[in-house]
């Protein structure tokens, strides 16, 4: 995940740069330049408020869910209580969970939610020179076999932290 964040804010840097290039080499006076960027940056100042508020929001849930998958594999907690926990982090971002679902068609939310987990569990190993085959291995197992007897539902409530 700390790449993420790195490469968001590449992004943007590189977006500002491109931007500020573009001012500075057009044909019109150096004044005008500066003033239009002035005046861009003011008119825009709202949007880069929420942007920042929104990184914010970014941030935090990334920081939760690296709580939730140290949780897992320290076995602190189980994989359905990790999914609950990534449906509520995702519940102000709709948009996530279906990328989630277009990702996994055919499956049901909790099944996209435990995958989601397993996922970030098997990065956080493997980011962390691990071996995530035998807990990994282990959720999915967990995962089929709840499939299998129809048991595969998220808690509705999960623990506080």
């Amino acid at each position: 995940m700390p790449r993420l964040m790195w490469l968001t804010t590449g992004v943007a840097m590189v977006g500002t740069v491109l931007w500020i290039v573009h001012f500075v080499s057009s044909p019109e006076s150096q004044e005008h330049n500066v003033a239009s960027m002035v005046s861009w940056m003011e008119r825009n100042q709202p949007e880069t408020g929420e942007l920042e508020s929104r990184l914010g929001d970014v941030k935090e849930r990334v920081r939760n869910k690296q709580w939730v998958v140290r949780e897992v594999i320290a076995e602190r907690m189980t994989l359905l209580e990790a999914a609950a926990w990534f449906r509520q982090l995702h519940a102000l971002y709709p948009d996530y969970i279906d990328v989630l679902r277009r990702a996994h068609p055919g499956r049901g939310d909790a099944e996209v939610l435990c995958l989601n987990v397993i996922a970030f569990v098997r990065s956080a190993l493997r980011e962390h020179g691990g071996n995530s085959g035998p807990l990994v291995l282990g959720l999915e197992r967990e995962m089929k076999d709840r499939i299998e007897n129809g048991t595969l539902s998220l808690p509705e409530r999960i623990a506080a932290r």
